[in-house]
């Protein structure tokens, strides 16, 4: 009987999922503070791994996340996919059925 080398026995046991959608992305956020003019400092929340993402921001669990989402002075980048993920946690699920 032959074995398989050990790098064929990875490739093979690899998730189907990964194959087809890629590596999963970071879990968190990061925040990107933003000032402009006067005011209160203002900021965007990013996927960690979005263009956009400030380098060496602290990642923000989902919850600290969403506290600092709810902040009038921050935005939620759409170019990540924040805003699409994010939002349904803020606002419920009740407003997708109002279209």
């Amino acid at each position: 009987m032959t074995r398989s080398p050990p790098s064929l026995l990875r490739r093979r046991h690899r998730p189907r999922s990964r194959e087809v959608f890629g590596e999963r992305r970071p879990s968190g956020r990061v925040l990107a503070k933003v000032r402009e003019g006067r005011g209160p400092a203002r900021g965007v929340l990013h996927a960690p791994d979005g263009e956009e993402a400030p380098e060496g921001a602290p990642l923000l669990d989902v919850q600290r996340a969403l506290d600092v989402a709810e902040n009038p002075g921050t935005r939620l980048c759409t170019l990540c996919g924040c805003a699409q993920e994010l939002t349904p946690m803020l606002r419920g699920f009740d407003h997708i059925g109002d279209s």
